[in-house]
């Protein structure tokens, strides 16, 4: 996980697969085809079911949160 604080508010970058309830996408989270979570969505149990059917190349996939769990979580 790479982070930085950006005002008060932490960013960190993790792989889609580790991204867990309540963080907020800084980015837009696509795959080639669609838009699978936008900017500013924040990430609920639901929207991990949805987008582990995806595949499992999603799931390597880096994006930007913040909100990120704390080290050790």
């Amino acid at each position: 996980m790479v982070g930085a604080t950006v005002g008060t508010l932490e960013v960190s970058e993790v792989a889609v697969g580790r991204v867990t309830p309540g963080m907020v996408f800084i980015d837009d989270l696509r795959t080639s085809v669609a838009r699978c979570g936008p900017k500013g969505f924040e990430v609920t149990e639901a929207f991990l079911e949805r987008v582990r059917n995806f595949g499992p190349g999603i799931l390597q996939e880096r994006v930007r949160v913040s909100g990120a769990a704390k080290q050790g979580s």
